[in-house]
Parts: structure tokens; C-alpha cells; sequence
């Protein structure tokens, strides 16, 4: 495995957007809706991660195998209502189906959760698809729990039934 985990650029966004769209396709397949996932557009993700980097919303992680661009990851200070200012949030994390089992998703994590770790912050959450039983077992790999936490997503036509995990520092 010839790795190296880098921040995103801009110049990143149009690949970025490519592994993004094809990941949700394959990830969430008899998970979500067929016809949302078949009209994922590449475009609109790129344009929306290239807002989050200028407005740096998020600290995104690049995943690379050789040149070639197979995984990222964001995080950011968490979110949710209840989360107290010393939590951080895994807010995607997605790879190119390949890729998975490799031990690249593995590396990636473990990546974010040091830095996450050396900043000081008491505990990191994740909201994963109630459905997604194995997004679900990689996360408790990683020292992750369901911790009863719900929610629903609505995006366009389609609902998301979401679990928070959190994993302790």
C-alpha cells in the first residue's frame, strides 16, 4: 500500500466531488433510494466543496493510493445541539468501494483521531445510517459507541435515519 493522507486544496474539489458521488452510490446501495443515488451530480458536490474550503467549514482530509485520489474524510467542531464546545465531529467519510477492506479507511481514521487526540478535545461523534450496520462496525473499531442519539435528514425526496456514535478521548 503506497499511502499518503494531505489536506484538500481547491485544485482538489473536481476529484473530491468524483470519489464523493461514486462512494454514496455504492455505500448506500439498498440502503437509500436507487433514483437519488443514480442523479448524484458531480458538479453540484464540487461547487459545495469548494465553498467549504473557502469558507474553511471543515478540515478535509485527502486519502491517496499512489497519485490517485480513493478516500477523504472531514471534521469539524460538532454540531449537534447537545455537544459541548470541547467535541469535535467526523462529518464525512467516505471511500471508493476498491478501496475498502485494504486498510487505507483504517489509516485515514486513525490520521484524524490523532489530530483530533493532540488538540485537546473530550470526545468525537459521528452520525451514520441506522441501516449502515457496516459503517457502523468500522466505527466501533475505532472506539466509537451508539450512544442513543437520533435523527432524521431529510434531503430532497429521500430520509436519512441517522445514529450518533461518540468515542471518548
Amino acid at each position: 500500500m503506497t499511502s499518503l493522507i494531505r489536506m484538500a486544496e481547491q485544485r482538489d474539489c473536481a476529484e473530491l466531488a468524483k470519489v464523493h458521488v461514486a462512494s454514496w452510490q455504492t455505500a448506500y446501495k439498498g440502503l437509500i433510494d436507487q433514483d437519488y443515488l443514480d442523479n448524484l451530480n458531480v458538479e453540484d458536490r464540487e461547487k459545495g466543496w469548494s465553498k467549504n474550503l473557502i469558507e474553511n467549514q471543515h478540515k478535509i482530509y485527502l486519502q491517496f493510493d499512489s497519485d490517485r485520489l480513493i478516500g477523504f474524510a472531514s471534521s469539524c467542531q460538532c454540531r449537534d445541539d447537545d455537544a459541548l464546545s470541547s467535541w469535535d465531529e467526523i462529518a464525512t467519510f467516505y471511500f471508493l468501494e476498491r478501496y475498502w477492506g485494504k486498510g487505507h479507511s483504517h489509516a485515514l481514521m486513525s490520521h484524524i483521531l490523532a489530530k483530533i487526540d493532540v488538540s485537546g478535545n473530550a470526545a468525537t461523534t459521528v452520525w451514520v445510517l441506522r441501516k449502515n450496520l457496516r459503517a457502523q462496525k468500522f466505527y466501533a473499531k475505532h472506539g466509537f459507541v451508539l450512544e442513543g442519539k437520533e435523527k432524521i435528514v431529510q434531503r430532497g425526496p429521500i430520509v436519512l435515519d441517522d445514529l450518533r456514535m461518540i468515542r471518548k478521548s
